[in-house]
């Protein structure tokens, strides 16, 4: 559950910030917000492998 509440969450971030930056921006600190924040989502999260956990 707490994997799916995870990619709920990550997905909904996603499409939030894609929603901004699709619309008209100048490139404001709220773009560079969002930009930051996309990017961050879209990163993949560093695993441990041995573990199967988020480090």
């Amino acid at each position: 559950m707490v994997r799916l509440f995870d990619l709920e969450w990550r997905l909904s971030e996603i499409w939030s910030f894609s929603q901004w930056l699709r619309g008209p921006h100048v490139g404001d600190a709220d773009d560079h917000t969002a930009l930051g924040g996309l990017t961050e989502e879209l990163t993949p999260p560093h695993v441990d492998e041995r573990r199967g956990r988020r480090t």
